[in-house]
């Protein structure tokens, strides 16, 4: 956050923080001697509770600051030119800080299609209460059919009107979809 004065001098730079509850600005450092900063060029290590960032100084230069969080003091250096990136791996803070409490496992589905080949009629089974949509897309890509059904066991589509071809069938049911590969003759 930069202040100036009435003519529009710059007068200083600061760290703050905001409160999320009140909106209120509150001055942690301040940085007089760093009138700009660098955008995209910022990271905070959650280990250290360090931010840092790059300022470019009242000479021109760009300065790495290091701004401790917990005691609210900096120290800044020299920023090598083939600096491009700043980037800060926290995995070692998640590791130590969170826990996993559970994995969901993941619910295959899996459904039988015959025939294969197929001529006339296509067979699919797939036992199950909940509404799902089966669709068989073509080998370039294209859906071709499509049917809803309001629940499975043994659902029955009318084939006879496609081409010839390598096909999927594509069954979606409760946000899960599985397909398989059918040939028509």
């Amino acid at each position: 956050n930069a202040t100036f004065d009435t003519t529009g001098t710059y007068i200083s730079s600061f760290i703050v923080e905001i409160n999320k509850t009140t909106g209120d600005i509150i001055n942690l450092a301040e940085l007089v001697e760093f009138p700009y900063f660098v955008g995209g060029y910022s990271s905070f290590d959650q280990n250290t509770g360090t931010l840092m960032l790059v300022g470019i100084d009242t000479s021109n230069m760009l300065k790495m600051i290091a701004f401790n969080s917990s005691d609210n003091t900096y120290v800044s250096g020299f920023v090598p030119g083939n600096v491009s990136e700043i980037v800060c791996d926290n995995s070692e803070f998640v590791q130590n800080n969170y826990i996993l409490t559970g994995v969901k496992a993941e619910t295959a589905i899996s459904f039988d299609v015959y025939p294969n080949p197929a001529t006339e009629l296509l067979t699919i089974d797939y036992p199950t209460t909940e509404k799902l949509n089966i669709q068989l897309i073509s080998s370039d890509g294209k859906r071709v059919l499509s049917q809803d059904f309001a629940s499975g066991e043994r659902l029955v589509m009318n084939v006879a009107d496609l081409l010839p071809g390598l096909y999927l069938v594509k069954l979606l049911t409760g946000g899960k979809t599985a397909t398989q590969k059918i040939v028509l003759r």
